[in-house]
């Protein structure tokens, strides 16, 4: 399937490509587009149940499928390849993933936040910080209920108060947080972030790679336990005092590493 995506600076020749993270879109870089240096191309990529992507009932939220329709909408984009990729978050893993697989395709990976749990349970004890409440809102029959109500029926209310309650997110980025279904949320969150496997990924991978963190991201707190000698290829940097959202935060950073 092809995805929805929007260009930045489209008459470019040097491609970067930019996913997004989790029940977000590919808006999350268009509202920080004034600090991307103006030389190169820009594609933001709305993943596979998200923005203004398709919804499928019929498609598995996985790596495959979601790199499946990336691929698909580069090949229609006339992208072959080699270029930089980007990726925040659950986009960061998929970013991993394509540079694993199919690594003539990109040159550098730029990989914001990366979500990285060493395992399912991990994973879990983390999105849901141990708490019932968190719980209901991410997991089981519930939450259901509060995604189809929250996002489909209540839509034109939450869409008002997604901002309010997504204080630290961009007017915009905060209203497509409701633009996905639970079959999308809840397979992306059990077969991209609870079932990743992160380290064979970057294991397979030979390139130019910049797993950037803001020290206050709760993603860093296992990643820093890898031994990083075992990667000559990969640096990892720590900007002290920013978290998850580190790119919106302070978009210089971006720019800077670009």
């Amino acid at each position: 399937m092809k995805l929805n995506y929007t260009e930045i600076y489209p008459n470019n020749n040097e491609t970067v490509i930019m996913l997004h993270g989790l029940a977000s879109s590919s808006r999350y870089w268009d509202s920080i587009s004034s600090y991307l240096p103006n030389n190169k191309r820009y594609i933001c990529i709305d993943l596979l149940g998200f923005g203004l992507s398709p919804m499928s009932n019929r498609a598995t939220y996985d790596y495959d499928t979601q790199i499946d329709c990336i691929l698909e909408t580069l090949k229609t984009l006339n992208v072959s390849g080699p270029f930089t990729l980007i990726g925040h978050s659950m986009g960061a893993l998929i970013g991993l993933r394509i540079a694993a697989t199919n690594p003539q395709l990109v040159s550098k990976l730029i990989l914001f936040g990366m979500a990285y749990y060493p395992t399912s349970i991990i994973a879990r004890k983390e999105i849901t910080r141990s708490t019932k409440i968190r719980k209901y809102i991410y997991y089981g029959p519930t939450s259901h209920t509060l995604c189809f109500m929250w996002c489909t029926f209540l839509r034109p209310i939450t869409k008002q108060l997604a901002p309010i309650y997504l204080s630290s997110l961009p007017r915009k980025v905060a209203q497509d947080s409701l633009l996905h279904t639970w079959k999308s949320f809840s397979e992306s969150l059990l077969y991209i972030i609870e079932q990743q496997d992160a380290i064979n990924d970057l294991k397979k991978i030979n390139l130019e790679t910049m797993l950037i963190y803001g020290s206050n991201d709760r993603s860093l707190k296992y990643f820093k336990d890898i031994n990083l000698v075992d990667y000559p290829n990969i640096k990892l940097k720590i900007y002290s005092g920013y978290g998850h959202q580190l790119p919106l935060e302070n978009p210089t950073i971006l720019k800077e590493v670009i």
